[in-house]
């Protein structure tokens, strides 16, 4: 169950599941079979936006700051989900990239900062809106 959780990253699943399964209106393997459907529809229909927009307008990647923003995502993921605290991958990876941009003095788009944290606060807002309208 580690594995799955530090895979799918604990907080993004469990939101999106966990009440469902634990009410028992969707089994463990519904649920699964839903999530391995939409992340791979997701990454097919909108990955490359979201590759453009993390991987090259965001900060100047090189092999020192990609390095680095991994493997400090990944000590951080691993230790959330130790000690069983709810975690963002998408979160952990944009902070560790714009931390390691500033600690490597490699270019930090603000803008795109911008509209990364602007679309973090208007997505739990617009779910809000679609749950009242449905």
């Amino acid at each position: 169950m580690f594995a799955y959780s530090f895979q799918y990253s604990s907080n993004d699943t469990s939101n999106s599941f966990g009440i469902c399964i634990g009410c028992e209106v969707l089994e463990f393997k519904k649920a699964t079979t839903l999530l391995f459907v939409f992340v791979l529809l997701g990454s097919l229909l909108q990955g490359e936006k979201v590759m453009e927009t993390v991987g090259k307008e965001l900060v100047e990647v090189d092999i020192y700051v990609l390095s680095i923003s991994l493997l400090v995502s990944a000590i951080f993921i691993i230790f959330s989900n130790y000690k069983g605290l709810p975690v963002s991958s998408h979160q952990v990876i944009v902070g560790s990239l714009v931390g390691s941009g500033f600690a490597l003095g490699s270019a930090v788009n603000f803008k795109t900062i911008f509209k990364i944290l602007l679309s973090w606060i208007i997505s739990p807002f617009g779910a809000l809106l679609l749950s009242i309208l449905t």
